[in-house]
């Protein structure tokens, strides 16, 4: 497998994500609800791009 190099700007910075089922649920709970607008939706908690790159280090056994 051929690897390239990724930039990463700020490899601390937090994200939040939502897993499908969660987006379903999120879903449901909005049906009868009166909103206008954008609405986000996540899970509790957010991760660093520096998290989900050690994970992959750690899974793959690729210490670079």
């Amino acid at each position: 497998m051929k690897s390239t190099p990724m930039h990463v700007d700020n490899p601390d910075y937090q994200m939040g994500f939502i897993c499908s089922d969660e987006a379903g649920e999120f879903m449901a709970f909005l049906v009868d609800k009166d909103v206008r607008g954008a609405i986000n939706g996540s899970s509790k908690g957010t991760i660093s791009i520096k998290e989900i790159i050690n994970f992959r280090q750690r899974v793959l056994k690729d210490k670079e």
